[in-house]
């Protein structure tokens, strides 16, 4: 199955939270779209961002977060 399948499925099942951290396999408008409403705020990289090796903890310092 694919991430834009899984995520589908998945929707209503999210607890609330601030926030997602994604993989690019998530990148879409649609589910950036669906989340917003629901208060959260998505930190997923772009699928046209080719950083290899890049931390979780340095995803979450470019989306404004701190650990």
């Amino acid at each position: 199955m694919s991430e834009h399948k899984g995520a589908r499925l998945a929707l209503d099942a999210l607890p609330p939270a601030l926030g997602l951290i994604a993989d690019r396999g998530y990148d879409s408008a649609w589910f950036r779209q669906q989340l917003e409403p629901r208060g959260i705020e998505p930190c997923i990289r772009r699928t046209k961002t080719l950083v290899i090796g890049v931390s979780v903890k340095t995803l979450v310092i470019s989306c404004g977060w701190y650990m």
